[in-house]
């Protein structure tokens, strides 16, 4: 397993006048690497990009859900710890 962290731009983004609203990565996996995990910021965001073998990981569906739970319990802890 892998994760990683690629820094993004720190201002807002904009093509053609249209706002970058997010830059999710499609992280790569290599010979004998199950899953890889790639987080992106941008703009005081954190985009997740999660890719694993089917094999190794094969109910990725379940584990991104599971992420998306924890971080919104990270969220209300640390709601409740500000104040």
């Amino acid at each position: 397993m892998l994760i990683s962290y690629l820094p993004g731009p720190a201002r807002p983004r904009y093509w053609n006048g249209a706002h970058l609203s997010g830059v999710y990565p499609v992280p790569a996996l290599f010979p004998g690497q199950g899953l890889s995990i790639t987080l992106t910021g941008t703009d005081g965001r954190l985009d997740l990009g999660v890719v694993g073998d089917r094999h190794a990981a094969p109910h990725l569906d379940r584990l991104v859900s599971l992420l998306d739970e924890s971080l919104v319990d990270l969220e209300r802890a640390v709601c409740t710890a500000t104040r």
